[in-house]
């Protein structure tokens, strides 16, 4: 049971990884549900025996959040510069109308 564990939790973070890297959110949130079930079934059976995936597994998820969050603040920089051009634009053009 350990080794298919371990085998799935490897799986899981290398699916996770391709996820994030290809931008597809909804793919990675499914994997994410699977992989907290995966982790709680782990720790319902016996978290000493799978102590050190647990902990690598905590790690992976450290580094996810990390990259999501740089992500997360790259695309609402863009967000924010989008409408600030929109703003200029609008005002540029209001301001075309009154000459």
């Amino acid at each position: 049971m350990r080794h298919l564990t371990t085998q799935k939790l490897a799986s899981l973070k290398t699916r996770m990884s391709e996820a994030h890297d290809s931008g597809e959110w909804q793919r990675l949130a499914e994997l994410d549900r699977e992989c907290q079930l995966t982790i709680k079934q782990v720790i319902s059976e016996d978290p000493r025996a799978m102590f050190d995936e647990l902990r690598e597994m905590l790690g992976f998820y450290a580094a996810l959040i990390g990259q999501c969050q740089k992500q997360k603040e790259g695309f609402a920089k863009e967000v924010r510069q989008l409408k600030r051009s929109r703003l200029q634009e609008n005002t540029y053009a209001k301001l075309q109308r009154m000459s």
